[in-house]
């Protein structure tokens, strides 16, 4: 974890200034930053595919597909907001679809919550372990839009503006919720 110098802080701005539109703002980005992406993930990554039907039978549009320098797809769901079902769905359909090494959730978003609901944290754990015996890596990853660290009484707006991606931890998110006795 950084350490700051003594009184130094960082500012963000919320995702959608940055990507008004998730479709048109915050998927190109990801594309051309795909090797941000790679970093994050340990692995070379080239777009093969954005935003095109995959299965004509069942019109499965994924945002990103991503090739690593082994051949192996990678599947990238991107959100503005918070986490939600519709996301959490369309990527089982992914997975069911079956052809993919990797998924990964990439969400962005900055409110009073957190931008990954435990919910979704949760069952992204469990569906890695159960995709784990098939070669199947699951992630998500969180997007930010910070600066860097800045001195004590200088203006945050000087600074540039930098979006960021992190891996969300997944091993406290498998753990039961509830204890139905």
């Amino acid at each position: 974890m950084e350490i700051p110098p003594a009184g130094w802080r960082k500012s963000a701005i919320h995702p959608r200034r940055q990507w008004p539109r998730e479709v048109r703002d915050f998927v190109p980005w990801l594309a051309s930053n795909i090797n941000q992406l790679g970093a994050l993930l340990d692995c070379d990554l080239t777009v093969v595919a954005r935003g095109q039907v995959m299965w004509e039978a069942t019109a499965i549009r994924p945002d990103l597909v991503a090739q690593t320098a082994d051949g192996d797809l990678v599947l990238i769901e991107a959100q503005l907001g918070r986490s939600d079902n519709r996301h959490l769905g369309q990527l089982l359909v992914y997975a069911a679809a079956g052809g993919f090494s990797q998924l990964v959730w990439v969400i962005a978003d900055m409110s009073d919550v957190p931008a990954v609901d435990p919910n979704h944290a949760r069952a992204i754990a469990l569906l890695g372990k159960a995709l784990t015996p098939f070669g199947i890596t699951v992630a998500m990853v969180e997007a930010t839009v910070e600066t860097d660290w800045y001195p004590p009484h200088a203006d945050p707006g000087a600074f540039e503006m930098t979006p960021r991606l992190c891996l969300v931890d997944l091993t406290s998110a498998a753990m039961p919720r509830y204890d139905y006795r």
